[in-house]
């Protein structure tokens, strides 16, 4: 199956912020998937797969976007600079910051999801 709202749903029924998922709307909910799939897929280039995987395997792509779509929709709420209309977004532990975007704005639990590190931080190991 491929990354979908009714997967998020299932997803979310299970999830401690369920009830705040359902709280957004269809839309926005759609929305906030398709954006997280393009910054998931942006982060991992051709590394990425949009179908779903068996419960236990690692990496999970679709969760990881599960996940970054429900930080994008908590982060939506935030107030925005009247002076510069720059977006306002949420870092790992909560707090606000301007800028964002890219694989620099993934969530902690999505980036989990796709390093394969649940509760661990995640090392990547680069040639130059």
């Amino acid at each position: 199956m491929s990354i979908s709202l009714t997967e998020a749903n299932d997803y979310f029924n299970t999830h401690v912020q369920g009830d705040a998922w359902e709280g957004f709307s269809v839309g926005q909910r759609n929305r906030a998937i398709l954006h997280a799939k393009r910054q998931v897929s942006e982060r991992l280039g051709d590394d990425f797969t949009d179908t779903s995987t068996v419960d236990g395997e690692m990496p999970r792509h679709d969760l990881a976007c599960y996940e970054q779509a429900f930080y994008l929709l908590r982060a939506s709420d935030l107030p925005r600079d009247g002076d510069t209309g720059a977006p306002r977004y949420l870092d790992n532990d909560g707090e606000q910051y301007e800028g964002g975007g890219g694989w620099q704005s993934i969530c902690k639990a999505a980036n989990s999801y796709i390093t394969g590190y649940i509760g661990f931080p995640g090392v990547e190991l680069r040639r130059g």
